[in-house]
């Protein structure tokens, strides 16, 4: 299981301004409430993707990108992981990103995805109490 703590995002937010592909994260970024638009992050969507350019600028990973991936599930089923990483070997990652709650059809197209896509690793990530937990 792998926990990251609200101390890693300290360290981050500490630095200034974050960019994520042309958009300036801050403190404030991440009290973001709710989807404001399809591609928006929500706030625990942004806190992660702060982690992840922490992990990017370590060299930890490659790269990684925001719901820009759709991989086909069956006729009319979609599933849009929330994240895309890069490892530094090349290989693919996708992450599920949660808040306290996981609505069941949710965790379905993530079982799903994970059984026919087998060419990547996908990992369900929930934010439960200050901290990032990983599900399977």
């Amino acid at each position: 299981m792998t926990r990251w703590s609200p101390a890693d995002l300290s360290k981050v937010l500490a630095k200034g301004p974050v960019t994520l592909h042309g958009l300036a994260l801050r403190a404030q970024a991440a009290s973001v409430i709710g989807r404001q638009r399809d591609d928006r992050m929500n706030r625990t969507e942004s806190e992660y993707a702060i982690l992840l350019e922490y992990r990017r600028l370590a060299g930890e990973i490659k790269g990684y990108g925001f719901e820009r991936i759709k991989l086909r599930l069956a006729d009319k089923t979609w599933y849009c992981p929330d994240f895309d990483v890069i490892g530094v070997g090349g290989e693919t990652e996708f992450h599920e990103v949660k808040g306290g709650f996981i609505r069941d059809d949710a965790m379905v197209k993530f079982k799903v995805a994970r059984e026919m896509h087998t060419w990547a690793t996908f990992k369900l990530l929930q934010r439960k109490k200050g901290e990032w937990v990983q599900r399977s």
